[in-house]
């Protein structure tokens, strides 16, 4: 067994099956240390620069993320990585070259993720923040996922399908781009809610 399937048969028990023999290329290609911890609060991952000491990449990513989050942060840092390797410490940490970076790396393994996963992922990217963790509309969609949990998004639905959505519950009227306008059974008022919006699918 080669170094890189080794590698990618530990990495299946983080991230999604797909994914790992890609990431497990980079690691390697890359020179770089994984390190998978316990639970920390204050933050998901954590990239380290080479040194005199350590001539490698040093990349931490919390080890009770579910699969989907877990590669997510580590592209979070692989990004931290690619912008050293290009600038060292020139640049602001999450400064435009980040954030080029991360959206770079996103794109190269977007197929991994599940299209439905993608569209919470994108909101994620409108508005970048600093660390993962500090995106409240990815951790609550995305963060607590199991492996067999499933994320049922609005832009799923069918017109004429019943959703609830904050303990209220619609009809979906007509389908759009990115808003879709939907009556709320209890009031018949029409409103105008957002594709990517997390839902929970009635029976009609």
């Amino acid at each position: 067994m080669s170094e890189i399937e080794k590698l990618s048969k530990q990495l299946q028990k983080f991230m999604p099956l797909e994914s790992c023999d890609a990431i497990a290329n980079v690691i390697i290609d890359e020179n770089v240390k994984l390190t998978i911890t316990k639970n920390r609060k204050t933050k998901l991952g954590d990239y380290r620069a080479p040194n005199r000491l350590k001539a490698y990449h040093r990349i931490s990513v919390n080890g009770d993320l579910n699969p989907y989050m877990f590669l997510l942060v580590l592209l979070h840092e692989f990004a931290h990585m690619h912008v050293w390797i290009k600038n060292k410490f020139r640049v602001k940490a999450h400064g435009h070259e980040w954030k080029h970076e991360y959206r770079k790396m996103y794109q190269d393994f977007a197929e991994y993720f599940p299209e439905n996963v993608q569209q919470i992922i994108q909101t994620h990217f409108k508005n970048l923040k600093a660390t993962t963790c500090n995106d409240p509309y990815l951790t609550k969609h995305l963060m607590h996922m199991d492996k067999s949990d499933v994320i049922q998004i609005l832009h799923d639905l069918e017109a004429g399908d019943h959703f609830e959505i904050k303990g209220r519950q619609f009809e979906v009227l007509n389908k759009r781009r990115t808003r879709f306008l939907c009556k709320d059974l209890e009031n018949k008022r029409n409103y105008l809610v957002s594709g990517s919006a997390v839902v929970t699918q009635l029976n009609k």
